[in-house]
Parts: C-alpha cells; sequence; structure tokens
C-alpha cells in the first residue's frame, strides 16, 4: 500500500513537471501561462442536481443539455455530462410541469445545483395560494 502511495505521488509530481515545463506542449487547451494542458486535464465531468425552486425537492427524470450533450436526472434529481469541456457554458434544464431554466455554468464549477420553477407559480416568495371557497 504504502508503495503504491509513494508510486502515485512521484507520478502527479512528474505530470506537474511536465506540464509546467511545457514539454506537454500541443497536447490540448491552453493554459494562462502559454503552456497546453493535456485533453483530459482540459474536459470534466460536469455532475448536479434538478430541484424544484419553491420547495427544494429533487425533480425526477428533468432533461438536462450543456455542449451539445444531454441526459435525464436520476430520481433523486441528480445527472452528470461527462467529457464536457472546461469553459464557460449554458446549461438548459426542463420537465414537465416545470418552467424550462438556464444557468450559466463557470468553467471552474464541477458540480451544480439547478431550480425549475413550477408551472402557474406566480410570486418568487412561493407557489400560488389555492381558491377561495365561498
Amino acid at each position: 500500500m504504502k508503495r503504491r502511495t509513494a508510486l502515485r505521488a512521484a507520478l502527479v509530481a512528474s505530470i506537474g513537471l511536465l506540464i509546467g515545463s511545457g514539454m506537454l506542449s500541443g497536447c490540448g487547451g491552453s493554459t494562462a501561462g502559454g503552456g497546453d494542458l493535456p485533453p483530459a486535464l482540459s474536459r470534466r465531468a460536469l455532475s448536479g442536481v434538478v430541484i424544484n425552486a419553491s420547495t427544494g425537492v429533487p425533480i425526477v427524470a428533468a432533461s438536462v443539455t450543456m455542449g451539445g450533450q444531454s441526459t435525464v436526472s436520476g430520481p433523486t434529481g441528480e445527472f452528470t455530462l461527462p467529457g464536457m469541456e472546461r469553459v464557460d457554458q449554458v446549461l438548459n434544464a426542463s420537465a414537465d410541469n416545470y418552467e424550462a431554466g438556464t444557468r450559466l455554468v463557470l468553467s471552474t464549477e464541477d458540480l451544480v445545483t439547478v431550480g425549475l420553477r413550477p408551472l402557474g407559480w406566480t410570486d418568487i416568495t412561493g407557489p400560488p395560494n389555492p381558491p377561495r371557497s365561498r
């Protein structure tokens, strides 16, 4: 176990030195310093959850789209979009009985929450009041 940990640390340090020295140029996205990152480092798996904006309850089977990829939220509202470019992008989400929503996802984010408003929701403080009977 100790040998595996030491090997992993040496590998991470070596990759860091290669990136810092520019020896991996031509491999992918640019960094602020002008060197290039390997393609695996310029992409990310974006994960998140879709919730009801008024109650915070997860929304099951919401459609989530970003950067040409689509998925559907699971039983706890969770979703994952693998292989997303590490750039600022707009995420779109929609679900039955909810208004479609958009959210700007920054290149630094790997985990997001998307709130959708229920249809007929007229006040930002909560859902509409039920009709009064006379």
